[in-house]
């Protein structure tokens, strides 16, 4: 074996573990690869399939945290997201009336998460603060997570 991989298909409604990093680590520490292989964030949605404005925010914060752990560990080496636009995963038809699950919606707006995944690339980075702070490439996603 050489390798130890997560599948973090997390819902809203049941909390974040904050032993991620650590789990990685222990598995780390034994000499195995690891890596996040799977990864979305789902919550009951309205009517339109949105989640709500609090939900979006939480959302965003899961995602950086699932992505912090895995840059903080030396062996971590992938972090991917099951997914792409909501309108095309899997969680609606699996859980009713739950949805709104990966980084984008079915229009390829950006959401909350995505921009929280970008900062945190981008802020890990030597240099990434100010980068962050100052890149007119990222001003729609300042703007979005205020």
């Amino acid at each position: 074996m050489h390798g130890f991989g997560i599948q973090g298909h997390l819902g809203l409604m049941y909390g974040f573990d904050g032993r991620l990093q650590e789990n990685l680590e222990r598995f780390d520490a034994l000499g195995l690869q690891t890596a996040i292989t799977e990864m979305d964030v789902r919550g009951y949605v309205d009517d339109e399939g949105r989640l709500s404005p609090e939900l979006l925010e939480q959302q965003a914060d899961w995602y950086s945290q699932g992505l912090q752990a895995c840059l903080n560990v030396t062996g971590c080496t992938s972090f991917t997201v099951w997914g792409v636009l909501d309108e095309h995963s899997w969680v609606p038809a699996t859980f009713e009336g739950q949805g709104g699950a990966l980084l984008l919606e079915g229009d390829y707006e950006r959401k909350p998460a995505f921009c929280a995944v970008q900062q945190t690339l981008v802020q890990t980075n030597p240099g990434g603060h100010a980068r962050w702070n100052n890149h007119p490439a990222l001003a729609e996603c300042r703007t979005m997570l205020g």
